[in-house]
C-alpha cells in the first residue's frame, strides 16, 4: 500500500529540550534545544496494568557533545501533538505532569560521525516513589483515603488522582517498607467498590478488586466493575481494507491474539477454581472459602457481551480447587464502614480476595494486540469498539465487539 501523505503529517514532536551539567562548570545547568530531526523514535506507554507511564526517545546527536555528558537523571522538557485530533501531551515545567528524567541509558551506536543513544524516561512521581519506603499503620482507611495520601502526600503529585472508586471497606493494615506505589498495587485486589453489585447477584456484591494506572491526564484507582460500564469511546477500529482517506487511521494493522487455550496453565493460575485457607494472625484460627468460576462468571458485568461459558467448561468447572492458597489476615484488616469490629468482616475478605483473583484471571485470559496510526486522543482503561471482517466483508461476530485499552 502507498504511503498516505495525510498519515505523514498526523504526529509532530514540537520540541525537547535536554538539561544537562555543564562540562565546563559542573555546578551550572545547561539546556540543549535538540533539533527535531535528530529525533529518530518517540515511544510512549502507559497501561492498566503499569503504575506509571514511560517515554522512550532514540537521538542522533552530530555533534557528539550531548551523548557525552548524559549520565542519567537530567531533566527533558518534551511537547509532541497529534494534528488529526489536536491533542497535545507536554512534558514541561508549566504542565501538570512537569518534565520527564532520564532513568536509563543503553544502546548507544558510535561512529565517526554521530552518536546514538537511546534515552528511558519517567515522571519525578516514579523516582520519588522509588526512593521512598514507607512501614506505619494504617487504620481503617478507604480507598480513596490511601489513594490520596499515598499520591498527594508522599509523592506530593502535581496531577489529578480524583478518579477514585469508593469503596464498600476499609483497610487496616503495616506496609512493610513499601515503596509508595507498590502500596496501590498491592491494595488493588484487597478492596470491593460500592459499584460492585449485579442484576444477577440479585443485588448481592457479586465482585472486588481494582486497577491502579496513571494515564497522561492523571492517576486512576477503579473498580473491575466500573471499566465495563463505560462508553465506547467515538472510534470504531476495523480490519477492513481500502477504507481510504481520513478512515485509514481507523485501520487495525495485524491484529493478533498472542495467547492460547492452554488449560493446564489455566488450572495452575487457579483461573477456573481453587480454595484459599485465610490465616487469622491474632486468633490462631484458619477459615476456608472455595471458588469457581461456572458459579461466579454469569454474576460480573463484562466489558464484552457474553455472559455464559462454553458449554464444554461444564465438565471441568466444579468444585475440585487446581490450587490451594494461603493468606494471612487479621481481625482489623477488612471492615465495613461505620464498624471497627463487624463480625461479617471475614466473610467480605474473604469474598473479595476469591472474586478478586478470578476476575483478574478473566481480564487477562484474552489479550488482543494490533498497530494503528497514531491517536493520542485514546488513553488506557477506556472502551474501544473493534470489528471484524471476514473473508467475505461480512462482521465477524466471534471477535468483534468491545474492547478495553
Amino acid at each position: 500500500m502507498s504511503a498516505n501523505p495525510l498519515l505523514l503529517r498526523n504526529f509532530n514532536i514540537l520540541s525537547v529540550v535536554i538539561t544537562t551539567a555543564d562540562p565546563e562548570n559542573p555546578s551550572r545547568k545547561l539546556g540543549v534545544q535538540l533539533d527535531k530531526s535528530s529525533v529518530l523514535q518517540f515511544e510512549y506507554r502507559e497501561g492498566i496494568m503499569n503504575s506509571f507511564i514511560q517515554v522512550t526517545l532514540q537521538i542522533a546527536d552530530t555533534t557528539n557533545q550531548l551523548t557525552d555528558v548524559l549520565v542519567g537523571m537530567e531533566t527533558v522538557e518534551l511537547v509532541v501533538q497529534d494534528n488529526l485530533t489536536g491533542v497535545k501531551y507536554e512534558f514541561n515545567q508549566d504542565s501538570m505532569n512537569g518534565p520527564l528524567y532520564v532513568y536509563q541509558i543503553h544502546d548507544k551506536i558510535v561512529s565517526d560521525n554521530v552518536k546514538i543513544v537511546v534515552l528511558e524516561l519517567c515522571r519525578k512521581d516514579a523516582l520519588e516513589s522509588a526512593q521512598q519506603r514507607i512501614c506505619k499503620k494504617y487504620n481503617a482507611i478507604p480507598a480513596a483515603d490511601l489513594v490520596r495520601e499515598v499520591l498527594g502526600g508522599y509523592l506530593q503529585t502535581t496531577k489529578s488522582f480524583e478518579n477514585v472508586s469508593p469503596s464498600l471497606n476499609k483497610l487496616s493494615f503495616i506496609p512493610p517498607n513499601s515503596r509508595p506505589l507498590d502500596i496501590l498495587v498491592w491494595a488493588r485486589n484487597k478492596y470491593v467498590s460500592k459499584d460492585q453489585k449485579t442484576v444477577a447477584s440479585g443485588g448481592g456484591y457479586a465482585s472486588a478488586g481494582y486497577f491502579f494506572w496513571e494515564t497522561y491526564n492523571g492517576y486512576n484507582f477503579l473498580s473491575m466493575d466500573s471499566i465495563p460500564k463505560k462508553d465506547p469511546l467515538p472510534y470504531t477500529y476495523s480490519t477492513g481494507r481500502g477504507l481510504g482517506g481520513e478512515d485509514e487511521v481507523y485501520l487495525l494493522n495485524t491484529p493478533k491474539f498472542p495467547k492460547a487455550v492452554n488449560m493446564m496453565q489455566d488450572f495452575d493460575r487457579r483461573f477456573y477454581s481453587g480454595t484459599i485457607d485465610f490465616f487469622d494472625t491474632v486468633n490462631c484460627e484458619v477459615y476456608s472459602e472455595s471458588y469457581n468460576l461456572k458459579e461466579n462468571f454469569p454474576k460480573w458485568n463484562k466489558v464484552a457481551e457474553n455472559n455464559e461459558l462454553p458449554q464444554l467448561y461444564n465438565e471441568v468447572l466444579d468444585n475440585r480447587p487446581t490450587r490451594t492458597m494461603s493468606v494471612s489476615f487479621n481481625d482489623d484488616l477488612f471492615l465495613e464502614p461505620g464498624s471497627e469490629k463487624n463480625t461479617d468482616s471475614k466473610m467480605l475478605f474473604k469474598e473479595t480476595i476469591t472474586q478478586s483473583v478470578q476476575r483478574m484471571g478473566v481480564f487477562t485470559n484474552s489479550i488482543l494486540t494490533a498497530s494503528i496510526y497514531g491517536n493520542m486522543a485514546i488513553n488506557a482503561g477506556e472502551i474501544l469498539n473493534i470489528e471484524f471482517l471476514d473473508s467475505n466483508g461480512q462482521l465477524d461476530r466471534t471477535y468483534s465487539g468491545r474492547y478495553v485499552i
